[in-house]
Formats: structure tokens, C-alpha cells, sequence
């Protein structure tokens, strides 16, 4: 009997972030306060064999993965921009997962099996206003923002994902094909 595998267990979690806080005074000929967070994942698991009796192999893939992106201005910051105000967040995540598992034996039972899973959360935030992540601040909004061009809040979440399994197994129960007929001769 054979036994075999091999697995893929993962866990990325990043984050990306721009803000303006803390009245603090900005005067600028544009601005652009932008959080750009960019994740490209590819795992690929496999496993194989053989046995003279049973054999099973199989191959697990387990992606978890995070992409948080935060652009923010904080409702205490004097902004004065002479042209566009761009506040940006962006998250770009792509993902592919490949699990395989295969055995081949002379046996009567052959098991091959391949698990991919992936779990993706992505949070992305662009906003201009009270930055509290404690949820502590009860005071008051002292600061202003004042453009003469367009004032652009953007978030933006783009994931593309794949998750991609095969497996496989042959039980031939003969010694036929895996053995050399005893009226043959051995070459080299």
C-alpha cells in the first residue's frame, strides 16, 4: 500500500495607506492622497505515485487571503489645493490556485483526490471626514478643504480569482501491464 500527499496552506494579509490627519496644513497646486495595494498569488500543489496494492495521494490547496487599501483626508486637516483634490484607493488582487493528485497501482483500489480553496476579503475605503478607527473622536470637525478644480473619490476593488483542481487514479488489478511476460528479454 502507498500513501501520499502534500498540501498548501497560506495566509497573506496586506494593507496599503495614504491618509492626512492630525491638523496638519496642506497647500498645494493639486493634490492626490492615493493608497495602492497590488497582490498576484499563484500556488500550485501536487502529488503522485504508485503502489503494487492500494494507493491513494492527494493534494490540498488553501489560499486565505486579505487586501485592505485606505485614502483618506481627516476632518481636521485645512486643505487648500490650487487645482484637482484627488483622494484614491485602490486594491488589485489575482489569485490562482492549482491542486493535483494522482496514483496509479496494480492493486484493486486507486484514490486520488485534489482540494483547492481560496477565501478572499478585500476592504477598500476613500473617504474625506472623520478618520477614527477606535471610534474615540467626539470632537467637533475644525478643518476645511477648498479646490478650484474637481474634487475626485475614488475606491476601487478589482480581484480575479481562480481555484483549479484535477485527480486522478488507474487500478489496473493486473500484474500484466506493469510486469515483463517471463517469455520476454530484457534489453538495453
Amino acid at each position: 500500500a502507498a500513501v501520499g500527499g502534500s498540501a498548501d496552506l497560506i495566509s497573506i494579509d496586506t494593507g496599503s495607506s495614504a491618509t492626512i490627519r492630525g491638523d496638519a496644513e496642506v497647500n498645494s497646486a493639486a493634490l492626490d492622497v492615493a493608497a495602492d495595494n497590488v497582490q498576484r498569488v499563484v500556488t500550485v500543489t501536487e502529488a503522485g505515485g504508485s503502489s503494487d496494492a492500494i494507493g491513494i495521494e492527494g493534494a490540498v490547496s488553501i489560499n486565505t487571503l486579505g487586501n485592505n487599501s485606505l485614502a483618506a483626508i481627516d476632518d481636521d486637516v485645512e486643505v487648500d489645493a490650487k487645482g484637482d483634490l484627488t483622494v484614491d484607493a485602490r486594491a488589485d488582487l489575482e489569485n490562482i490556485s492549482v491542486a493535483g493528485g494522482v496514483v496509479a497501482t496494480k492493486g484493486q483500489v486507486g484514490i486520488g483526490f485534489s482540494v483547492s480553496l481560496n477565501t478572499i476579503a478585500s476592504d477598500v475605503s476613500a473617504y474625506i471626514g472623520n478618520y477614527d478607527p477606535l471610534g474615540l473622536d467626539m470632537a467637533a470637525a475644525t478643518g476645511h478643504l477648498s479646490s478650484t478644480g474637481a474634487v475626485n473619490l475614488v475606491a476601487y476593488s478589482d480581484i480575479s480569482q481562480g481555484a483549479y483542481s484535477v485527480a486522478g487514479a488507474l487500478a489496473t488489478d493486473s500484474k500484466a501491464q506493469t510486469e515483463m511476460p517471463a517469455d520476454a528479454s530484457d534489453t538495453q
